[in-house]
């Protein structure tokens, strides 16, 4: 092995990086994917099945047999030093008939039609805060700053290309935040959404990646569908395109109910307790468009509004059953009256009232 791969320090990790970028940027492939923490487990031929296969996923394997796509994987971990003949072995019993060149500072594998290539790095992926592994240095700043520019310069090269980006990182770090932002601050959000996709899990998942289902998802142009770049309005029109789009919907209609349930019937139990001497609480609305001083039936108009942007959307879904709906219409909404009681023990009170505006 080269020594150069067995340790690359603070100090010359910036080099690698620039190294990269200006190999990536002069020499294009289809679709890169960066691995982070992608050492092997497990090191026997026999044993390392495609579920365990964090070098050529699954997902990647099918892009190779059912596209003329060119891949780059690039595979960074600091453990890698210590299992470089299985990573030889495993090379060796691949279909694509790679070969190994070591005669720059990386470990690459290259396919016989020039068609895959594969560099493996021993180094910490150091973005503290955001991606990979968390260490204390003295210099952690710098340190951080010289990786999110490798980051950022991976996606201005696919952007430029219009190639496909996947950066995948296995060590258990939440990256959402990190490519969101990253998203927000670019020039050309089109290309990004389309081209730059990270974590195939969309949020679900990051140590223990399920790599035999987890993929991206492709709209029929051949565009990610960015779940975590999309809007709600977006996705809305997809969700029956593919399992995920349909549960992050989901997902986001259950909060936004969460929010309206949590606070309007609260508000209204709250005015009740204030008006009849049971309560010394402030009572301070931020939010929706009432006052303590709004009548009952103003507030539960605005609640009523509230809900028709929701429910709807949760009944296509499956969240909500329609006797759920109707019980909020036909009970909690045009009988609230009946429920104007205090005492706990009236089988209709306000807060048995509060309660009732369950999911389920």
């Amino acid at each position: 092995m080269n020594d150069m791969m067995s340790s690359f320090s603070d100090t010359n990790c910036e080099f690698i990086f620039e190294t990269l970028n200006e190999h990536f940027e002069t020499n294009p492939k289809d679709l890169l994917y960066f691995g982070i923490g992608t050492f092997p487990r497990i090191q026997k031929i026999e044993q390392f099945t495609k579920d365990v296969d964090q070098i050529i996923p699954l997902f990647l394997d099918k892009e190779i047999k059912t596209t003329k796509n060119t891949i780059r994987i690039l595979l960074i971990d600091p453990a890698f030093d210590t299992c470089m003949p299985f990573l030889h072995k495993y090379f060796d019993n691949s279909p694509y008939n790679f070969y190994y060149d070591n005669s720059s500072q990386f470990n690459i594998w290259i396919s016989s039609d020039f068609r895959i290539e594969i560099i493996v790095i021993s180094m910490h992926m150091r973005n503290t805060g955001s991606i990979g592994w968390q260490y204390n240095q003295v210099n952690t700043e710098n340190i951080r700053k010289i990786h999110d520019d490798f980051i950022n310069k991976l996606f201005t090269i696919s952007v430029n290309n219009k190639n496909k980006l996947i950066i995948q990182d296995y060590s258990g770090a939440e990256t959402s935040t990190l490519f969101k932002r990253l998203y927000e601050i670019s020039s050309r959000k089109s290309e990004f959404k389309n081209n730059i996709l990270f974590d195939i899990t969309y949020g679900d998942a990051h140590c223990s990646i399920d790599l035999i289902n987890e993929e991206p998802i492709y709209d029929p142009s051949g565009n990610f569908i960015n779940l975590m770049l999309m809007s709600v309005d977006e996705l809305r029109p997809l969700f029956n395109y593919h399992p995920k789009v349909k549960k992050t919907v989901s997902d986001y209609y259950i909060k936004e109910y969460s929010k309206v349930k949590d606070q309007i019937p609260v508000d209204i139990r709250r005015k009740l307790l204030i008006e009849s001497g049971n309560s010394n609480m402030g009572f301070n609305f931020l939010k929706y468009p009432y006052t303590l001083d709004s009548s009952f039936e103003t507030i539960l108009e605005i609640l009523k509004q509230e809900l028709n942007k929701i429910i709807p959307i949760l009944i296509e879904t499956g969240i909500m059953s329609v006797e759920k709906q109707n019980y909020i219409y036909s009970e909690l909404l045009n009988n609230f009256n009946e429920y104007k009681v205090i005492s706990t023990a009236n089988p209709k009170n306000i807060y048995i009232w509060c309660s009732n505006f369950s999911i389920k």
